[in-house]
């Protein structure tokens, strides 16, 4: 089982400070993440200019929100090389192919389409051609929706795409993560499955980590009380630390897929498991009975299963009482 690939979603928590993306990229690596990512936004390609009210325009306040936190970018390379400097890769969710042209400049290690643009087929299709491993979120969508994002992606030949179950809520409650619909996307598509998590604690992932997911993602922040459309939903360094630890432990827990028992088990298993022994004084040429034998602690030579290998049959040789029999002694 491959470690699960722990994406650190900075968003725009950073409130376009490149020093604060900075600070979030080390707070990624001291917590374990695997990579960081931000988001690449063009408010005005994303956002109407105006929101209508009746017949009056307003401008959309939702793109002087956007620009107030955007990072200018030159600061995107310069977050790239800190990130390498740092150990830790850097990449982003785009929104357009000025985004994603961006993006591609930077060497990152995958290529995120947010939920929004599942159904962005000009979108999907520039990203997945990009050549780089692909992220899909699947919230908001439908699962003919997803069968159509995923014949997208198919077309250009991109074989290196990972759904990512999400539901849309900030935050999202327990009672409408769906979980079981990993298993839906599991069954229905031939690409890694994985899980963008918008919960307050490390329960989902843990589960995410039991269905198979290859990915998983947080929102992260500096400061949660912080103003800004994500850092309420975000968690702070001891929050993402601890769901961090809980996602390696849960992997530690699933162990390999094929049985096996491994020191530790078979230390129990040599105090545990049951052998055959002599009820009494056994003696040479006598027939084996189930009133000779005790099946009791500890294991020894032979298991309950040699039982039947031993009944009826002539002892070889004498086998004193509490010793071991085994189908060695028996003719």
């Amino acid at each position: 089982m491959q470690p699960v690939h722990i994406v650190a979603e900075d968003a725009t928590t950073h409130a376009g400070s490149v020093e604060a993306a900075r600070r979030l990229i080390d707070m990624a690596k001291r917590c374990g993440a695997d990579s960081v990512k931000f988001q690449i936004i063009n408010p005005e390609g994303l956002y109407l200019p105006v929101i209508w009210t009746g017949e009056t325009a307003e401008p959309n306040p939702a793109i002087a929100m956007r620009r107030a936190g955007q990072l200018p970018e030159s600061a995107y390379r310069e977050l790239a090389d800190h990130g390498r400097e740092a150990g830790i890769p850097v990449s982003a969710s785009v929104f357009d192919t000025g985004g994603l042209a961006l993006l591609k400049t930077l060497d990152p290690p995958y290529v995120k389409i947010a939920s929004t643009d599942l159904d962005n087929h000009g979108l999907l299709r520039a990203a997945a051609g990009s050549g780089l491993p692909m992220l899909l979120s699947t919230g908001m969508a439908t699962l003919d929706e997803v069968v159509e994002a995923v014949a997208v992606v198919d077309g250009t030949g991109n074989k290196a795409l990972t759904l990512l179950h999400c539901t849309s809520v900030y935050p999202c409650p327990p009672d409408l993560l769906n979980m079981a619909f990993m298993d839906v996307l599991r069954s229905r598509f031939d690409c890694s499955i994985g899980f963008s998590d918008h919960s307050r604690t490390p329960t989902a992932a843990v589960m995410a980590v039991a269905k198979g997911a290859a990915v998983i993602e947080k929102h992260v922040t500096l400061n949660r009380a912080a103003p800004g459309p994500d850092n309420a939903n975000a968690m702070d360094e001891d929050q993402f630390s601890a769901y961090v630890a809980a996602i390696r432990e849960a992997e530690a827990a699933m162990g390999p897929r094929e049985p096996k028992v491994g020191e530790a088990e078979a230390s129990v298993a040599s105090r545990a498991r049951r052998s055959l022994y002599a009820a009494r004084a056994l003696r040479s040429g006598e027939v084996v009975t189930e009133a000779d034998l005790l099946v009791v602690r500890p294991a020894g030579p032979a298991a309950p299963p040699d039982l039947a290998r031993l009944l009826g049959r002539k002892l070889k040789a004498d086998v004193p009482q509490y010793r071991p029999v085994t189908p060695e002694s028996v003719a």
